[in-house]
């Protein structure tokens, strides 16, 4: 089994913006707030990928949030991979 791994950080305000949340929290030291994460992608089998996340710092909350974020992006990515069509070629402009 292939595993591929990166640690991220996220600022909170990306994962919502002022206008959803309002200020984006500060932390202890004025700091402000973010998640930090462990990304390990799997390859099960051909074609089959398994992605793993791990909380390392940050609110459980946000990190559910960023998650979803992520897992939406990559399945809009898969649909326009999976559907050529989809794809705008610099002709079509």
């Amino acid at each position: 089994m292939d595993r591929y791994r990166i640690k991220c950080r996220c600022p909170v305000e990306c994962i919502f913006p002022e206008s959803a949340r309002g200020a984006a929290p500060m932390g202890l030291e004025g700091e402000r707030e973010s998640i930090k994460i462990f990304l390990s992608l799997y390859k099960v089998q051909a074609s089959i990928y398994l992605l793993d996340f791990q909380k390392m710092e940050g609110n459980p909350f946000d990190f559910m949030t960023l998650c979803a974020r992520i897992i939406t992006e990559l399945k809009a990515l898969s649909q326009v991979t999976s559907n050529p069509s989809l794809i705008c070629h610099p002709a079509c402009n």
